[in-house]
């Protein structure tokens, strides 16, 4: 890895994920860089495949060194030394680039953010006016969006939708802001009356999403992750309860943070998976991680949120 890149002048910085980061493609809703530049993101041709790959599957193929993913819709991207990122657009299936550039800040960073030995949870992650973090968790179609959505409502500050850059190098674990915008599904926006007319529509599979600009609710600065909330999903809960909490303990907390890393088999790929086991069972012993079961119908955000209120406003 590059412990510093001659600086582009033609090139537009920004900073993400901890990181200055100087890119020949245009990352609207990033907030401007300064510094020495960390990673470099350039357009160009990518390579077909690597040599002698770790996994050499079709869409994606890795070594220690390398990343290489190649998408239909959005391009390609090879990624080196989780300092470099050629893209390779596809103009004819994607001709603004929206796609790429989602896809370059999700599934490339997060296969960076290992090259540069970053813990990545995939989930929200917000803070209290304290300055500490919190990140929830939990499976697609949980409310991960949705409660941060209404977080925010109540004063509260986000670092980060989605990815989660962790660094777990001491024994208070940082997080560090991405961007101000939230990916918000149709139905959540809806169900916490955020009007979408005027929001960008996000390209996905599974739905329809759109971004939702936050600079005011923004936090730029990194901060200190308290506690990691999984929210998981439940047909019935007992006690005719709309919802419960359960504070974790021993493995369970180790597999909770294993299983919601963001795009897990990555580690496999980059062969990085004794460092991801590291640093999940450092982050175990040093943060508090609690499970959130919700029943699958009915509106329950309010309640939801005054738990997670509850539970934090608890820590000793």
């Amino acid at each position: 890895m590059s412990a510093g890149i001659p600086e582009n002048k033609d090139l537009k910085k920004y900073r993400a994920f901890g990181l200055t980061i100087s890119s020949e493609l245009e990352l609207p809703g990033l907030s401007q860089g300064d510094g020495e530049v960390e990673v470099e993101i350039l357009l160009g041709a990518v390579p077909a495949r690597l040599d002698a790959p770790i996994i050499g599957k079709t869409r994606f193929q890795a070594t220690q060194r390398e990343f290489l993913m190649h998408t239909k819709k959005f391009g390609s991207f090879y990624l080196t030394d989780g300092s470099r990122i050629v893209v390779q657009l596809n103009g004819e299936t994607d001709p603004e680039g929206d796609g790429s550039r989602q896809y370059l800040l999700g599934s490339v960073f997060g296969a960076l953010l290992f090259q540069r030995g970053f813990l990545p949870l995939h989930g929200s992650a917000l803070s209290f006016p304290d300055g500490r973090c919190f990140i929830l968790t939990g499976k697609s179609g949980a409310g991960k969006s949705t409660l941060a959505a209404a977080f925010l409502d109540a004063g509260c500050r986000m670092l980060s939708d989605d990815v989660c850059s962790i660094h777990c190098g001491s024994d208070t674990p940082i997080v560090y802001p991405s961007y101000p915008q939230q990916k918000l599904w149709k139905d959540s926006a809806d169900l916490l009356e955020i009007d979408t007319g005027n929001l960008k529509f996000v390209p996905a599979r599974d739905g329809k999403k759109y971004y939702r600009p936050v600079p005011v609710s923004y936090r730029s600065e990194s901060s200190p992750l308290a506690v990691v909330y999984e929210l998981v999903l439940a047909e019935n809960i007992p006690g005719d309860r709309n919802a419960t909490i359960e504070r974790l303990s021993g493995t369970e907390k180790f597999l909770t943070l294993a299983k919601n890393t963001y795009r897990l088999w990555f580690a496999k790929y980059l062969g990085v998976q004794v460092p991801h086991f590291m640093q999940c069972s450092r982050l175990a012993s040093t943060v508090q991680v609690s499970r959130i079961t919700r029943k699958t119908s009915g509106n329950t955000i309010g309640e939801l949120r005054d738990i997670v209120m509850a539970d934090f406003n608890g820590l000793s």
